[in-house]
């Protein structure tokens, strides 16, 4: 098997949306929460999941596990 990039799952958990903190914020790329719920509504506000409405979410953490393009090496 081939990629570019390979990612190990290090944990997954599911809570709410605005349980999310600073870092989680800033490891989605942005400020803060307001600009992070911001970003969210763009995303997902017309699809019903807007931020204040607080859905349940599937929250992944992850690590690279190769960058060789080859698995585990």
């Amino acid at each position: 098997l081939f990629a570019r990039l390979w990612l190990r799952v290090e944990w997954v958990r599911l809570e709410r949306l605005q349980d999310i903190d600073e870092d989680g914020c800033k490891a989605e790329g942005c400020d803060g929460w307001e600009s992070f719920a911001d970003l969210w509504n763009g995303l997902y506000e017309a699809k019903g999941a807007a931020w204040n409405t607080n859905p349940w979410v599937v929250a992944c953490g992850f690590s690279v596990a190769s960058r060789t393009g080859r698995a585990g090496v």
